[in-house]
Formats: structure tokens, sequence, C-alpha cells
């Protein structure tokens, strides 16, 4: 037997279930290579837990899920991005191999070189990206922003797909057929209004309420059902207490597993869709959408004016490949979990 450390966000948890996710599908490529790991989750949010398992960080290497997130860090910065490495994964000499980190800017049309320009000129940020530098000998990325970044910093990084693809298949259930689609809700909280040309949260709800109604009956005309789904608590009370929600995320995978497909303006809602070879769009909301395009889904930038004709085409663009593409992507995975683990 063999202890595999993970930091992610635990599922016991509320809040972003992506998070998760990433996690989920991290484990089910580490049990491919090591069919006797087993797991240790270390939630990211909670100082308790490093001192808990204090013991684990003086192990070999430790896998880090989804983070960190690499952004300008003079615009936000939260106690896992600086304190966890100063405090704790620096002084126990901690190996951190990060996988599926990404990049997190609101500003949608911000190319990969614009972004990077943008973060290097923080000394903050410079600061925090050579801190991380001296224990992170690996660094595995999901979208093109990050990728530019940790090159131009000279981190040693690779551009594979988030291991969300995989997250559905950790729970090894058959998929279920069905004709009901997933309309997956943004973070409300998080998007940007000038994105659809308007001033207000409320407006930006109105708008989706409109554009939703209007997929739905497109989707209706394919004979397909639809459902809206909520990630977070808070995106379920401003649709109206509406839909489907759950805080259990073994109950919201569940419910994957029952959709025919998904158009979703939640990265984490497309993607592990996608993964099972099912329809999925996904409507991009910030710089995180070359993610979903790394992972081999149909993506749109949402803007005023996306029409439901163009969501409904890219919608029938089902990846065939994907199957043969995620066997590839999981070798690539497994190169580096045998190397770094063993």
């Amino acid at each position: 037997m063999i202890i595999v450390p993970i930091i992610t966000r635990r599922a016991d948890l509320i809040g972003n279930p992506g998070d998760v996710f990433i996690s989920m599908g991290l484990q089910h490529l580490v049990k491919r290579t090591l069919p006797n790991a087993q797991f240790v989750l270390l939630d990211k949010h909670s100082s308790s837990d490093f001192m808990e398992y204090s013991s684990i960080l003086k192990q070999k290497t430790i896998l880090y899920a989804g983070m960190p997130q690499y952004n300008n860090f003079d615009e936000w910065c939260f106690w896992y991005d600086y304190e966890l490495y100063r405090d704790i994964l620096i002084p126990y000499k901690t190996k951190v191999i990060s996988i599926a980190g990404g990049s997190g800017s609101p500003r949608i049309n911000e190319t990969p070189e614009e972004f990077t320009a943008n973060c290097l000129s923080s000394q903050k940020t410079r600061n925090l990206l050579l801190m991380k530098k001296h224990v992170t000998p690996l660094s595995l990325v999901r979208d093109e922003h990050a990728y530019h970044l940790l090159k131009a910093y000279e981190l040693k990084t690779d551009l594979l797909p988030c291991t969300a693809l995989w997250a559905l298949d950790y729970l090894g259930q058959p998929q279920e057929r069905s004709n009901v689609v997933g309309l997956v809700l943004p973070g409300i909280s998080h998007i940007n209004p000038a994105l659809l040309n308007k001033q207000t949260k409320e407006e930006v709800i109105n708008w989706f309420k409109v554009f939703y109604a209007k997929l739905q009956s497109e989707l209706a005309k394919m004979n397909l059902n639809t459902i809206v789904i909520a990630h977070t608590w808070e995106d379920y009370v401003v649709w109206g207490n509406q839909g489907y929600f759950t805080n259990s995320v073994y109950e919201l995978l569940e419910k994957y597993t029952q959709l025919a497909g998904v158009i979703s303006c939640r990265l984490h809602g497309a993607i592990p869709i996608a993964g099972q070879n099912k329809p999925a769009v996904y409507l991009g909301i910030d710089s995180r959408w070359t993610a979903a395009e790394i992972a081999g889904v149909p993506t749109l930038k949402l803007r005023q004016d996306l029409s439901v004709e163009e969501v409904i085409t890219a919608y029938k663009k089902q990846n065939s490949s994907m199957i043969t593409f995620k066997q590839d992507i999981a070798s690539k995975y497994q190169e580096y979990l045998n190397a770094y683990l063993l």
C-alpha cells in the first residue's frame, strides 16, 4: 500500500464542486497507475488539516489537485495561494506536484501573452511564483494562459487536459440513457456584467433567464427535455429556488450520469460530461475558456449577441474521438505519476 496525499477541497465541505471533480478524476488516474494507492485528502482551506497530517508532509511527493490558480496576486490572493506555502509547505520541504492548475482572469479576451505580462508586472506575483518554484518540481496546467505564464517564469510545466475528464469514471457507474440536457448556471457572483453589456447582476440574471428559456424551446424541438443545474446555493437562490441543487458532490456527479448532455457556464459542468463521450458545450465567462478547448469541449465565449442557434450547432458537434483522446492523455498523466510518485 502507498499513501498518496492530495491537496484539494474535501467533498464534505460546501463550495465549488469543480475542485472535487478535479480531485476525483486525479484519484481515478492514480489508481490506474498505483492500484493499491490510498488517499489522504488535505483541504486547501483548512490549516488544521495540515497540522493533523503533518507527518505526511515529509513524504516524497504531495499532489495538488486543481491548484494553484495563477493570476495577478495584487488583484486577489487567498490563504492557499501564499500562507500555505510560506508557513507549511516550504518549512516542511514538501515536494508538490501541481495538477490541473489554471489561470484566473475576468478579462475573457485577454491573450496568453497579455495575461502573462499583467501577472509578471506584479512584484507580489513574481515573489509567489519564485516561492512556489522551490517546492514544485512539476506543474501540469489545463489552459494556455497558465502554461504561457509558467513557461515565461521558467517553471517546469506541461499542458494537459483537466483531470475532471475522468470525474465520472471515478464513480464506476454505467452511464444512463436519457433525453435530458443539463443547463448549468454560471457563478453569478463571478460573472462580469460588462460581458453581456449589462450594468448589474440583476440584469445578468434576467438575460440568462431569457436565454435559457430560448434554449429550452429549441432543445424541445429536438425531443430533448432540460434541467437547470446550480453548482452553488447562491446560484440556486438567485435563480428563484428552481431547478436542481445539492451540496453533495457525489449526488451531483450521479445527476450528471443521468444526463444526455450539457450546455454549461461552469467549466466543470462541461468537462466531466464531455469525458463520457456525451455532447457538451462550454459558454466561457473568463480566461478559463481555453481549458475547455484543451479538454476537447466545444466552446463559445459568452457575449450579448450570442445566438441560440450557435449554441445548438456547437451542441451537435460531439467529439467522436473522445475515447481515444482520453486514453492518450491518461497515458501521459501516468508517465508523470510513475516518475514522481514511485
